[in-house]
């Protein structure tokens, strides 16, 4: 017994490791999972390399399918003309053709054009066929032997490039990347910001969809690209349920969406957006989108939705572009009192987004509200306003503002010109025009507009 003990203490002594374990059925697994893992990459890049030997006879056999779909295509002409587009190098050019065209000879054509290229450069070729066949073919970054061998290979009977054939799921991807690249920015100057936080970039995003002649230049899809059948899809892309708004946080405002939507109305393909505008179970981000994609289809702007969006809204980034989205309604006075409250709103930015509303057609129930924010402080947009009140106590009002610039004038003119532009609004008569001048300038042209307006009022 003695000599038992002493090993045992001498194995404690010496820091013998204890008697391993046997790996449990967890570990085991985990195991043969890290396996097959192994085993799996490595057939993976077998397969890659038999693919890319394969090449030439991918290229062959979509030559052949390319030919073949061309024949009776109405679309072939088109489609001929991307090839010589693709031929000269000149490969934005041919892809954004057969993106319009959305004929299915296309799709050979530009997995033919892939396999010419590195991985990488192929991107907005994905994004083409992703776009043309409801396959998502950029999330998952295919290669193109990938793509040929996989997909168009076993399925090229089915896929279709007419979204009233896909499945729901295929228009649902067509949809979304649709919006992804409405919302992608560009390098143009008017573009839409993709947090609208403030009066002006609602105010800026509002005037490129609707004004901006550059934004729909510089957009990144195509009318051709609409569908009705999308329709649906993009509404739903953007927030709206069948069964009413779920449960959550509030929805941004897809700006991105409007223009598409209009578009799809314009051409009877959206029969729907003034029911969903109208649907109170609807998302308030929603019903504001449809309000203004009815705006953008030549429609009148419904302000009683608006007025009710940002009456049951709390979320500042819906209530500004509710706001400001008044601004291009024909007729402010069913939204006076909303307008007025919110020239006294805590929020400046709501103060703003008010003011900017009412910047070219003024109710003239808000001149007391407006006279009483140029009391605490100067504000160019509140002068224009009421500029186009159009009253006798507007204009006098404007006289009295003016007036006062030229006795506090100084180095800074930013006052007086806002003034004198407002006035000479609002009688007609023009002293000035554009350009940056000295005090002295504005103050001698005030003068003469003011004694002007002074002898009118007499005659």
């Amino acid at each position: 017994m003695h000599a038992f003990l002493m090993i045992g203490l001498l194995g404690v002594a010496s820091g013998a490791a204890p008697p391993l374990r046997a790996p449990s059925e967890e570990e085991k697994l985990l195991r043969k999972i890290e396996t097959a893992e192994r085993e799996l990459a490595a057939l993976r890049k077998q397969l890659a390399s038999l693919r890319v030997g394969r090449a030439p006879d991918a290229a062959a056999a979509l030559e052949k399918d390319y030919q073949k779909l061309l024949e009776d295509d109405p679309r072939a002409e088109k489609v001929r003309r991307a090839a010589e587009l693709f031929r000269a190098g000149k490969s934005d050019e041919a892809l954004n053709l057969l993106r319009r065209a959305r004929s299915k000879a296309g799709v050979p054509l530009i997995l033919k054009e892939m396999l010419a290229r590195k991985p990488a450069d192929t991107v907005p070729h994905r994004l083409a066929l992703t776009l043309l066949t409801g396959m998502d073919c950029v999330g998952e970054a295919p290669t193109a032997a990938g793509l040929f061998h996989d997909w168009w290979l076993p399925g090229k009977a089915k896929i279709s490039t007419d979204p009233d054939k896909m499945t729901p799921r295929q228009r649902d991807v067509v949809a979304r990347h649709l919006l992804l690249q409405a919302a992608s920015r560009s390098s143009d100057s008017y573009r839409l910001a993709p947090r609208a936080d403030t009066a002006y970039d609602v105010a800026a995003n509002l005037y490129s969809l609707f004004l901006s002649s550059g934004y729909r230049e510089s957009r990144r899809w195509f009318d051709d690209e609409l569908h009705p059948a999308l329709a649906p899809h993009l509404l739903t892309a953007i927030g709206y349920r069948p069964k009413g708004a779920a449960k959550g946080g509030a929805l941004p405002v897809r700006y991105e969406a409007v223009l598409m939507l209009a578009t799809l109305r314009k051409n009877g393909g959206a029969p729907q957006l003034d029911k969903v505008a109208k649907d109170v179970s609807q998302p308030a981000a929603v019903r504001l989108v449809c309000a203004l994609a009815l705006h953008g289809a030549d429609e009148e702007l419904p302000v009683r939705v608006v007025l009710d969006v940002h009456a049951r809204e709390k979320q500042v980034e819906v209530r500004l572009p509710a706001i400001l989205a008044l601004y291009y309604a024909k007729d402010l006075r069913p939204a006076a009192h909303v307008l007025i409250e919110a020239l006294d709103d805590p929020n400046a930015q709501a103060r703003e987004a008010a003011v900017w509303a009412m910047e070219k057609n003024a109710p003239p129930a808000a001149l007391p509200a407006l006279k009483r924010l140029l009391q605490k402080q100067h504000f160019a947009r509140a002068l224009s306003a009421i500029a186009h009140v159009r009253t006798a106590e507007a204009t006098q009002f404007l006289a009295d503002y003016l007036q006062r610039c030229i006795k506090e004038g100084g180095p800074k003119t930013d006052k007086i010109s806002d003034a004198l532009w407002a006035f000479q609004d609002a009688t007609g008569q023009r002293v000035i025009g554009a350009g940056l001048y000295p005090f002295a300038y504005y103050r001698d042209r005030a003068a003469v507009a003011l004694e002007r307006w002074r002898e009118r009022k007499v005659k």
